[in-house]
């Protein structure tokens, strides 16, 4: 699976989604485009008007933090579960968490729209170990 090195980071630590930029950039170059969103309603509105017109065979990776204030990333999977089809064909979504929650892993497994759990802190290592470049 090829991405249009599109990147999009929901995680409410600003410091994280600075961090996790600042890593995919030195992990795969400074053409990739990443956009990150510390408020979780941001990020819901930029996936809703962005992709409603893009081509639903383009691939943006989404890094989604689990245990975030007001909306969760488990709110935010539901929400984008009601998108339309073109819209979540487009995402390849990762679970972000510290949370040694075994239920939080097996959740995560079983979701049909996510791809795999990332154990945080999001590294070069664990980038290059996913496999979809």
């Amino acid at each position: 699976m090829k991405t249009n090195n599109n990147f999009l980071i929901i995680d409410d630590d600003e410091t994280s989604t600075m961090l996790y930029s600042l890593i995919l950039k030195i992990a795969l170059g400074d053409k990739i485009e990443v956009q990150s969103f510390n408020l979780p309603n941001e990020g819901i509105n930029f996936i809703k008007n962005k992709f409603e017109n893009l081509d639903p065979s383009s691939k943006t990776i989404l890094f989604l933090d689990i245990n975030m204030p007001v909306l969760m990333g488990w709110d935010v999977l539901d929400i984008i579960e009601k998108m339309d089809d073109d819209i979540k064909k487009q995402l390849i979504i990762f679970m972000l968490s510290s949370s040694i929650d075994p239920n939080d892993k097996k959740r995560v497994i079983d979701h049909p729209l996510v791809t795999n759990f990332i154990e945080k802190p999001l590294t070069i290592e664990k980038i290059h170990s996913l496999q979809i470049f």
